[in-house]
């Protein structure tokens, strides 16, 4: 109720406004449409400029494709249906908000950037192009002032040809283990970057490459680090019962993330069941419905009938 809308409305659509103002509004309007949450209504956009409203459809999109493939994000920004202009202010504002969708398509829109070895310094007034370390410059001159900027700031505003240098893609990941998701697929490949990251945060796994989500090694070490990870690993993995005692050891409910043919071991389930009557409410429903294990559990272990239907 505190709002103004018509002033708002009346600011954005100013030529007047000053250029950093008229950034802040447009992030304003971006953050809401694009991340959800607080949003205006049909008649309230009606308020504003049609170039505003159009602004707000493809932020919109863009919000859409969150939980796809970076594909479709670039896919929408590149192509013809939006202005350049349009595209270029689209791409700052998702720099500030979605970093993983925002670097691609920067490269692919300015042409001087491409196969270039850079780092964005996001501008959080302008819609100025600016760096942190330029395009161009001699590499092996320059390393170590990209590795400083690296630690400092992290992989997340580095050129592709950056996130697949592992010469300053591991120390970094070493300070930033949760910029695995920015580190390039060849990299995400690399069992040194890897490990580097799941030893500090296990869930980084996550972001591995399958062959890695397959390597007990890898996976010892996130699970090690954050039991849950093994959600993320290979079925083969999951399925590995040294593994799978290593983290109930420390919490019988981690059993929820070991493989269905573990799950379905009937007398493997049956000696977890002896030793913790809990183990049983994560058995397979297989083996629930089978009047035989569920009476062998009980012997094993009386506790179990609390989880019997009547």
């Amino acid at each position: 109720n505190q709002w103004n809308f018509n002033l708002l409305a009346q600011r954005l659509n100013n030529d007047f406004s000053a250029g950093a103002d008229r950034f802040a509004l447009q992030h304003c309007l971006f953050s809401m449409f694009y991340k959800g949450g607080y949003k205006i209504t049909p008649g309230c956009c009606q308020l504003l400029s049609n170039h505003h409203q159009q602004f707000i459809h493809y932020a919109q999109r863009l919000a859409d494709c969150q939980k796809k493939p970076e594909g479709y994000v670039r896919e929408i920004l590149m192509s013809d249906e939006i202005a350049k202009d349009t595209r270029r202010k689209l791409l700052h504002h998702l720099l500030l908000i979605a970093t993983k969708y925002a670097t691609p398509p920067v490269e692919l829109e300015y042409d001087f950037l491409r196969d270039q070895y850079f780092v964005i310094n996001p501008s959080p007034t302008s819609y100025n192009l600016e760096f942190y370390i330029p395009p161009g410059q001699p590499l092996p001159d320059n390393k170590e002032k990209v590795k400083h900027v690296l630690l400092e700031h992290g992989l997340k505003y580095a050129s592709q040809q950056v996130r697949n240098d592992k010469d300053v893609v591991l120390p970094t990941i070493k300070e930033h283990p949760k910029d695995l998701k920015y580190v390039s697929k060849a990299l995400k490949d690399d069992k040194d970057v890897v490990i580097a990251a799941v030893t500090q945060n296990g869930e980084e796994l996550e972001y591995a490459s399958p062959a890695l989500k397959d390597n007990h090694e890898v996976v010892k070490a996130a699970v090690t680090e954050f039991p849950r990870a093994l959600r993320f690993a290979s079925e083969t993995v999951r399925s590995d019962k040294n593994i799978v005692n290593m983290i109930i050891e420390q919490e019988i409910g981690y059993l929820h993330f070991a493989s269905k043919t573990v799950l379905n071991d009937r007398e493997y389930m049956l000696e977890l069941i002896k030793d913790n009557h809990r183990a049983f409410i994560f058995a397979a429903q297989e083996l629930k419905n089978d009047y035989a294990f569920i009476h062998s559990a009980i012997l094993r272990n009386h506790k179990v009938i609390k989880y019997l239907r009547k």
